[in-house]
């Protein structure tokens, strides 16, 4: 059977991938190879360079061709309607919209337009209002957020991107495994992201709370985000250490991320956890923390690597797993986890100096307990470090916890805590 136009083009960009990441000229040696002649189960291509072999399959993450339809208008109804919301100079709301649009393109911009009016005026009406509905759209209000955001609402509510990869590789995976089952070959997944509201922290949140153990044919999973952006979610050379021995006390979470054994992933951790794709640092912390939930003995040896992510680039989601950790660990772990909080702390000031345009979702709660944990320790000197980095880029930083920092800056008697306290106050 002839490949797909969309099966082709994915397979030339992956390669195009290799040659531009790795140096790698791999060619074509096969397509739709098959591996068990009884049922004609097949791989969709086999590549090659040198000795090496890859056994490639593709999926696309989208259930139909009217799904795929209905997400494109409704992604760029959204983009033209956060430009024009953005010209009217209106700000600090997100706006959760119905899942889709029903609107041709010759009629989009005169809908958009119409949209935005309909938007400016129940803003100016409701001004103190903290959440307005309104013909079946939302406008909560995020104080600091410097423009209106877009999100979806489905028919239960609000849509879970991660929700949606997580069934699809559900549905999926187990006939992609039994498809590469070829020995001698790199068996690869290649997801193509056909889902506009599918990102790439989705993907690593549903990968994530996959067991990859039911899967032993597959070997890497690389999720393009967008035309020719390839990110590795799941590699099985790195995260065979949480296969390999011991188990956790519960047996559905065993069965969930597998067994664990924290010496071999120790191993493993340095290189990918500091200069590792994205994807990749943000799996690794999540199962850090997922661990150190289950397994109190192993904290002396996987804490150590945990505190070594923030020497790396700023990244939203491996950063959120990592306030979890410090959280939950700041008070047995003190000494190992306040200088990467600060550290932390730091790398995302640095993120929001180099990225003017960009905000920090959220100063989450696990950001304040992992600060009040770390001065009730007697680190008062790291706890007001990490207090002076946060009101540098606080009018950045939304749902901004003024009056927990001021309580905190309260318990100290010093000029120092004195200073922050009042600069606190005084909103700069």
């Amino acid at each position: 059977m002839a490949k797909q136009k969309w099966e082709e083009e994915a397979k030339d960009r992956f390669l195009q991938f290799r040659r531009e990441k790795y140096a790698e000229e791999w060619v074509v040696l096969g397509e739709d190879v098959v591996v068990d002649p009884a049922t004609n189960r097949n791989f969709d291509y086999q590549l090659s360079l040198g000795a090496r072999r890859i056994a490639l399959e593709l999926f696309r993450l989208v259930n139909d061709e009217e799904e795929l339809a209905r997400d494109k208008v409704w992604s760029e109804v959204v983009h033209l309607l956060e430009r024009e919301l953005a010209q009217r100079s209106l700000k600090g709301y997100l706006l959760n919209t119905p899942p889709y649009f029903k609107v041709s393109k010759v009629k989009r911009n005169e809908f958009v337009k119409e949209l935005a009016n309909r938007i400016e005026k129940v803003i100016e009406a409701n001004p103190d209002v903290d959440e307005i509905t309104f013909d079946g759209f939302s406008l909560k209000n995020i104080k600091g957020l410097e423009r209106i955001a877009c999100g979806a609402i489905g028919e239960g509510g609000a849509i879970n991107p991660a929700g949606i990869v997580l069934s699809a590789l559900e549905e999926k995976l187990p006939d992609k495994n039994s498809q590469l089952g070829v020995a001698g070959h790199e068996r690869v997944i290649v997801v193509v992201n056909w889902a506009y509201l599918v990102g790439t922290d989705d993907v690593v949140e549903a990968t994530s709370q996959l067991n990859f153990d039911r899967f032993p044919n597959i070997d890497k999973v690389y999720f393009e985000v967008a035309q020719s952006d390839f990110q590795l979610v799941f590699d099985r050379s790195l995260f065979a250490a949480f296969g390999a021995g011991g188990s956790a006390p519960n047996a559905d979470l065993n069965d969930k991320l597998g067994a664990f054994d924290a010496t071999r992933l120790s191993q493993l951790l340095k290189t990918h956890i500091v200069g590792g794709m994205a994807a990749v640092r943000a799996a690794i912390v999540w199962r850090m923390s997922q661990i150190l939930d289950t397994h109190a003995g192993k904290l002396e040896v996987v804490l150590p690597y945990a505190c070594l992510l923030p020497s790396g680039e700023y990244d939203r989601s491996a950063f959120f797993h990592f306030y979890k950790i410090a959280a939950k660990h700041m008070k047995s772990a003190s000494s190992l986890l306040g200088p990467a909080l600060k550290q932390a702390l730091r790398r995302e000031s640095q993120y929001l100096g180099s990225n003017v345009h960009e905000s920090i979702w959220d100063f989450d709660r696990q950001r304040l307990l992992a600060l009040k944990d770390l001065l009730d320790c007697g680190r008062v000197d790291d706890f007001l470090d990490c207090v002076e980095i946060v009101l540098r880029c606080r009018k950045r930083i939304f749902n901004f916890p003024a009056e927990g920092i001021r309580g905190l800056l309260s318990e100290i008697q010093s000029e120092r805590a004195q200073k922050l306290k009042e600069q606190l106050d005084s909103g700069g």
